[in-house]
């Protein structure tokens, strides 16, 4: 899709008001142009008349081309707002894989730089119309001072436009390769940014990420942005010279071939020399942010239509949701699962697991690294759907009906949790019991719980950040709380309490805690230990 496409069809008012507005200033210029003509006739005497409805024509201008710019610009803006709310929502509403998929650096790129793209073209395209308008009008006022004269600027123009359209077809395509290799550098970026510290620790692991990858990919991209800048240059170069040569073509060419007027032809050629300069400035100039916005709103439509291939239904379903009752067991039941590359080879599989978990259990999960216990506790919570097997809720299959609201009934803190800045979804915040839970964790002298929820501060060490984390958790209130090695980056008080105070009172309050942990001194607090190996679980017996 275009980029001006793409305004119209997001923004009626781009479509018509603001074209009706364009189309007025490039009229009002037009006309500027023909009280100037009509004026500079070699008379010495002043024309009141025409002096009177030149300073009118530039008073309209000057305020008619202000109100559509910032029409212009508040619409786009509001175009964009729009687009990114709406992928977003989307994003929100597809799968955990899916989105793992895409990856970050996409959704990045997407929302940030491509609409920022889209942005800046519109502020310098914004006059694109009223441009296009007064080149039209040049073209007429031709056409009425010489019919070959017109004719043979319109063939003309009409041979550029084809030759335009093949060099800018080459543009695009380089453009596009650029825009899917800057791709592969912000997601070395992300890379380099989250893996900091490894990168930090080793100096050889270091350089090789840089001079091996992150450079060539940044070179790779300067390479193909310089050869889609040289085709832009041909194209703004062949867009100057091809009107210097029509201006040559009416001076020196026309006058032999066709018999005409000498004020007429001078006329004619000021009326190419203001196109050339004025309109065709604007225009050309506006060429750069024009095709580089169309790769831009492409890459925009093909990740919205990626998701929305995605999450066909899924909106729907949440919104109408069937409900399901209190907790009494959950099952699972030949649950398998696979991880898949970009060629859908299998890259690592777990299951089939049979599982059960009764309201009220305090359950332990332990197995070495590599086990499957982070996926299965993403299959567990819906997180990831199982390729085979069944997930029962109370004897009742879990469904795309229902998996809203079984979902709903899991507080996670999983490995890589993320602390938000505030609390979210959880209405009035019970200040005086925020206060004392921070206090028992230990974080009142480091942060606190404000009135509209947000945290005062969320700069804490990995074990403050998983404390905190547990205090959300409280706030969410929910059937099943799952822990994944909480108590891994916790001090030796806040293990004791986490095995020996909290699990019991969480049990004691009806809740039910399955547990990932290699706490074995704190095995007795648990109801069921269960051990995962290669991507099944079996009982643990010592």
């Amino acid at each position: 899709m275009s980029f001006l496409n793409f305004l119209r069809d997001e923004s009626n008012a781009f479509g018509v008001r603001l074209l009706i507005l364009f189309s007025l200033v490039g009229l009002i210029s037009g006309l500027i142009i023909a009280v100037i003509i009509t004026s500079a006739g070699g008379n010495s005497k002043v024309n009141f008349k025409n002096l009177i409805l030149f300073g009118i024509c530039i008073a309209a201008y000057v305020r008619i081309r202000k109100y559509a710019m910032d029409e212009s610009s508040s619409v786009v803006e509001g175009v964009i707002t729009k687009l990114r709310i709406r992928i977003c929502d989307k994003i929100r509403h597809a799968e955990l894989v899916s989105v793992e998929d895409i990856g970050k650096e996409r959704f990045y790129t997407c929302l940030a730089q491509d609409t920022m793209t889209v942005s800046e073209a519109a502020k310098v395209v914004s006059g694109l119309f009223s441009s296009t308008f007064l080149l039209i009008v040049g073209f007429l006022y031709i056409a009425y001072l010489s019919t070959p004269a017109f004719y043979t600027s319109i063939g003309l123009t009409g041979v550029a436009v084809v030759i335009y359209r093949r060099i800018s077809g080459e543009l695009e395509r380089d453009l596009i390769q650029a825009s899917l290799q800057e791709n592969r550098f912000f997601g070395l970026l992300n890379h380099l940014l989250d893996g900091f510290k490894e990168l930090k620790l080793s100096r050889k692991k270091s350089d090789d990420f840089l001079d091996n990858h992150l450079k060539a990919t940044a070179n790779e991209t300067e390479e193909l942005k310089k050869r889609s800048s040289e085709k832009l240059s041909q194209v703004v170069i062949f867009a100057q010279t091809f009107f210097y040569c029509l201006m040559g073509f009416m001076i020196f060419i026309f006058p032999t071939v066709i018999d005409i007027e000498s004020t007429d032809l001078i006329q004619i050629v000021t009326i190419i020399l203001f196109i050339t300069s004025g309109p065709l400035s604007e225009a050309v100039g506006a060429l750069p942010y024009v095709e580089r916005a169309n790769v831009a709103v492409n890459n925009l439509c093909t990740m919205e239509k990626e998701l929305e291939r995605i999450t066909a239904g899924l909106e729907e379903l949440e919104k109408s949701a069937i409900k399901i009752r209190p907790f009494q067991s959950l099952r699972c039941e030949g649950i398998t699962f696979d991880y898949r590359g970009k060629g859908q080879e299998k890259l690592f599989h777990i299951g089939p697991i049979d599982f059960e978990l009764k309201a009220g259990e305090v359950v332990f999960l332990m197995g070495g690294n590599g086990a499957g216990k982070s996926t299965f506790l993403k299959l567990l919570t819906g997180l990831y759907q199982p390729a085979d097997g069944e997930i029962y809720w109370n004897d009742r299959a879990v469904s795309p009906q229902n998996i809203a609201a079984y979902r709903a009934n899991f507080s996670a803190i999983m490995q890589d949790y993320h602390l938000f800045e505030r609390l979210y979804g959880t209405g009035t915040i019970d200040l005086d019991r925020a206060e004392e839970m921070l206090h028992r964790m230990q974080l009142d002298h480091k942060t606190s719980i404000r009135e509209d929820g947000s945290f005062q501060s969320i700069t804490l060490s990995a074990g403050q950040k998983k404390r905190l984390a547990l205090i959300v958790s409280e706030f969410d209130d929910c059937n099943i709380c799952i822990f994944d090695e909480w108590a891994a980056d916790q001090d030796p008080g806040f293990r004791k309490f986490f095995y020996e105070e909290y699990l019991p009172l969480l049990k004691q309050r009806g809740k039910t805690v399955l547990a990932v942990t290699h706490d074995d001194r704190y095995y007795h607090t648990a109801d069921r230990i269960l051990k995962m190996e290669y991507g099944k679980i079996n009982g643990y017996s010592e």
